[in-house]
């Protein structure tokens, strides 16, 4: 895993220092919060079950959680990463034409995660995961439009630069000027693109809780040990999550998701032997549907959110979520993640063993951070 990381860095080096073009769509990034990533959730890293959906040109991110111990910081064990992979191909080459025509392709994301429990620092868990984003209302092509659209034209631009008394060359910009004079043409269509590339990044928080509906799924993979012939499907996820607006400043997500797990127990079985028993392993599946919804407040950059969800189990079990928190841009690409709240679970079978009601109180802190993008253009 961290040779893939240190992969990922030197790849992403050479992509950020290419060289650039005036219209493409990177440039208008809107830089929101850092999406979920399913191959981090199936890992159980995060106490919510419901995946925020994912932003348009988000070339790279990575996320960490279990950076607590205690009131210490410590180094993360669990560790994921999500990257679009045509987006990698033709970063600096990708014109708002091209992701208009093709965004279903570029905003395809795929996910690696890892989770080690070990003490001696061996990986047992292993993820991947997939994104596919059916609508977005929120992309770079949406903001752009919409602000290219308020301004209306060009000619009103210039009429503006007019009225300002601006100049190129101590000769008065105007529309006599930039016929006669190319370079003054060229120099008023720099500004104009400047001036959408403000506003559109001004505009983030009226972007941020547009309607999106996506799919996510993901399949982990678990071993006792490093050894490659002994890992084993453990788990697959399915999630379905549809953001809406509430007003300007507001946004309901609602979230339904299938997981499939393998679950192994301990049972004893009778035998010919002296000792007349041995105890053996029964293997199974568990099947888990689930309903979320999470409400959010505030602004792009700050933001805080409530969340409740109930997931049942063919154990015979109901799991209940209650979770709070907040999402808060530190700076440019990096953000941080606060989850605290309660896991109720309540029994139905009273022959399982398991008390008919347990609860487990939570509080997570995760760091996560997008390649490439900044607070302010």
């Amino acid at each position: 895993m961290k040779k893939f990381f240190i992969f990922s860095l030197l790849f992403l080096f050479r992509v950020f220092n290419a060289q650039e073009k005036p219209d493409l769509a990177k440039n208008y990034n809107l830089n929101f919060a850092v999406p979920d990533h399913p191959a981090f959730f199936i890992l159980d890293n995060n106490p919510s079950n419901i995946i925020r959906p994912g932003n348009n040109m988000e070339l790279f991110s990575v996320m960490a959680s279990n950076i607590l111990s205690g009131t210490s910081f410590v180094i993360p064990k669990d560790l994921s990463v999500e990257f679009a992979p045509v987006q990698l191909l033709g970063y600096n080459k990708i014109t708002f034409q091209d992701y208009y025509k093709k965004r279903l392709l570029y905003d395809l994301k795929i996910s690696i995660g890892a989770k080690s429990t070990q003490k001696m620092d061996s990986l047992n868990n292993l993820a991947f995961g997939l994104r596919m984003t059916w609508v977005n209302k929120s992309t770079v092509t949406a903001a752009y439009t919409t602000v290219r659209n308020r301004m209306l034209a060009k000619d009103k631009f210039r009429e503006e630069l007019e009225a300002k008394g601006e100049t190129f060359n101590g000769k008065p910009i105007s529309l006599i000027g930039m016929a006669e004079d190319p370079a003054m043409q060229k120099r008023v269509d720099e500004l104009y693109e400047t001036k959408i590339k403000e506003d559109v990044s001004n505009s983030k928080d009226e972007f941020w809780n547009k309607f999106k509906f996506e799919t996510s799924m993901a399949v982990k993979y678990s071993s006792p040990d490093t050894l490659i012939h002994t890992v084993s499907f453990a788990k697959f996820c399915i999630w379905n999550s549809i953001a809406l607006p509430v007003g300007k400043s507001a946004q309901l997500l609602i979230g339904a998701n299938y997981s499939l797990a393998r679950r192994d127990s301990l049972y004893t079985k009778k035998t010919n032997d002296s000792l007349g028993f041995k105890i053996d392993t029964l293997k199974y599946f568990q099947h888990l549907p689930n309903l979320s919804a999470r409400f959010y407040a505030g602004s792009n950059m700050l933001k805080a959110f409530v969340e409740a969800s109930a997931k049942y189990s063919t154990d015979r079990l109901m799991l209940y979520t209650l979770n709070i928190g907040a999402e808060f841009n530190i700076k440019d690409g990096l953000w941080a993640v606060l989850n605290t709240g309660n896991n109720w679970t309540r029994s139905f079978d009273d022959k399982n063993g398991l008390p008919p009601n347990t609860s487990k109180w939570f509080f997570k802190l995760d760091l996560r951070y997008h390649i490439g993008e900044k607070r302010k253009l």
